[in-house]
This record gives C-alpha cells, sequence and structure tokens, in this order.
C-alpha cells in the first residue's frame, strides 16, 4: 500500500513514477551492493525467503533503518515471483546503538575508575567481573578472581565487617 508506505518514508516521486520506484534510489548507496549479494545467494541456492536490513534516505535526508523479509517462489527455472514487507526499525535500532553507547561507557568508567570496583551475582555471591583497581588491591589476578566467591579468596578477616559493608 503506497499510501501506507509514503507515512514512513517520504519520497517524492517525479511525475509519472509510482512512489514504488523510488525505493531504489531511495537505499543508501553503501547498502545496494550488500542487499544484491543476499538476494542473489538466494535465489542461486533455491533458498525460499531471505532476511536482511537496510537504510533508505527519506525526501527529508532522514536516514530510515528497514528489515526486509522476502518470499521467493519459482515460476520456472530462472524466473521468481519475489514478495518483500519491509518493516520500519528505525527507532530500535537507534534505541539500540542508544543502549550500546551507554554500555561502552559504563564499562569505560567501571574499568577506568581508581576506585575498587567489583560485581558480584547476587544468587550465589561469586564475582563475575572486577576493575583494576580491585584487582591490584586484592593481589590476585583476574582469572583466580571471576567465578569465585569473597570468602573463598578469605577477602575478609571478619565475616561481620563484610556484612555490615554489604548491608
Amino acid at each position: 500500500d503506497e499510501e501506507a508506505a509514503q507515512e514512513v518514508l517520504h519520497l517524492n516521486p517525479p511525475p509519472g513514477r509510482r512512489y514504488g520506484d523510488c525505493w531504489d534510489t531511495a537505499k543508501h548507496p553503501d547498502d545496494l551492493k550488500p542487499m544484491a549479494e543476499v538476494a542473489t545467494a538466494a535465489f542461486a541456492t533455491g533458498a525460499t525467503s531471505w532476511q536482511q536490513e537496510f537504510r533508505c534516505i527519506d525526501g527529508h535526508g532522514r536516514v530510515h533503518t528497514f528489515m526486509q523479509a522476502a518470499s521467493i517462489e519459482t515460476l520456472v527455472h530462472g524466473h521468481w515471483h519475489v514478495a518483500t514487507v519491509n518493516t520500519d526499525i528505525t527507532d530500535r535500532v537507534t534505541v539500540e546503538e542508544a543502549l550500546r553507547t551507554s554500555e561502552e561507557r559504563l564499562s569505560t568508567i567501571f574499568h577506568l575508575s581508581p576506585t575498587a570496583i567489583c560485581i558480584v551475582r547476587a544468587s550465589d555471591n561469586r564475582f563475575i567481573d572486577a576493575n583494576e583497581a580491585f584487582i591490584n588491591g586484592t593481589g590476585y589476578t583476574r582469572e583466580e578472581i571471576i567465578g569465585h566467591t569473597p570468602a573463598e579468596l578469605r577477602l575478609w578477616n571478619d565475616d561481620a565487617e563484610r556484612e555490615a559493608i554489604v548491608r
């Protein structure tokens, strides 16, 4: 449905051309070759479908990311009917990128902090990560710490002292 698609990806077809004709020119130049390779491989192997992500640039210059699900029906040797559904996943991709950036920032802070920091799994009290300051402060290597409990490593002289800090 071209009208519904136009709501998602604003393209301005020239006079005499349909909205669907604009998709090829809207595809991001860096995605054209990989998209063709996915389709070619599907045809060459006799696959009945393919999925891929690609980007398009709308009439306002904004980049949209789409997930394409294609279904291939072989008509006769060398001729196919291909139906595609292109779903705008721009919001999801944007959120995933923001999450990745946030995780990288947190990881940098964690690992470069001069303060000793460790992460202990609540369910079994085992270390799952520790920064360099923590490792240097204990005298153990990362490999000796990860997967063990503070009790196994005898990091506390007094269990009551540990309980007071944990609370």
